[in-house]
């Protein structure tokens, strides 16, 4: 066995000491350890790319530094690379990283939320919302439109209208993202015919 000196470091009268009494041939030795080690590059790293569920904890905060987002120890965010599960910046970001990477990421807005379209902020009247005397600047509706389903932010209540934003809250806004890739795996053909992940281990959760 070599044993650690005292104050740290393993010194060379243990190196010999291990030697002598353990007829150890050091050149054989690295020559073995080389080898395997060659080998180990041989075996092929699992990288974020189409069709894999990918395990990441993210933060995601604004230009101030403020948190607008995160995700929780023991609760990680799963989705599946290539399906537009996520904003295109950050999935490009993520292609090709390995489990274990962490980084970090300014998001255009041209590639997260896009920019501020002043189109989308307009006044609807007050008799198209239920219960239009309670509701106060900041609450957010949901409206059908042709598009599909939109999320209304209230601006500005108005005497015969409110004044709503159609774009989504980030919108316009860079996006700082930290990141660690916690796993990878393959999606499961139902997962991958579906667009979707169905839990940690590709299973669907019924309930």
């Amino acid at each position: 066995m070599v044993k650690r000196r005292q104050g740290g470091g393993i010194g060379r009268a243990h190196l010999s000491y291990w030697s002598k009494n353990r007829t150890l041939n050091f050149k054989s030795f690295w020559k073995y350890s080389l080898k395997h080690l060659f080998r180990l590059k041989g075996i092929a790293i699992m990288k974020v790319e189409k069709n894999k569920v990918v395990t990441i904890q993210y933060t995601l905060k604004d230009e101030k530094g403020s948190v607008l987002d995160a995700t929780e120890k023991g609760n990680p965010f799963l989705y599946i690379q290539g399906h537009q599960n996520i904003i295109p910046g950050l999935e490009s970001e993520l292609e090709g990283k390995a489990k274990g990477d962490v980084f970090k990421v300014i998001i255009p807005p041209k590639e997260g939320y896009g920019e501020t379209n002043p189109n989308l902020i307009q006044e609807i009247p007050k008799d198209q919302f239920p219960e239009p005397s309670e509701i106060q600047e900041g609450m957010q509706f949901q409206a059908d439109t042709p598009e599909g389903p939109m999320i209304l932010t209230v601006l500005e209540i108005l005497e015969s209208t409110i004044k709503v934003d159609g774009n989504h809250p980030l919108a316009g806004k860079n996006l700082h993202f930290e990141v660690e890739v916690i796993e990878l795996r393959d999606a499961t053909a139902e997962e991958i015919n579906h667009g979707h992940v169905h839990g940690q281990d590709g299973e669907a959760q019924h309930h």
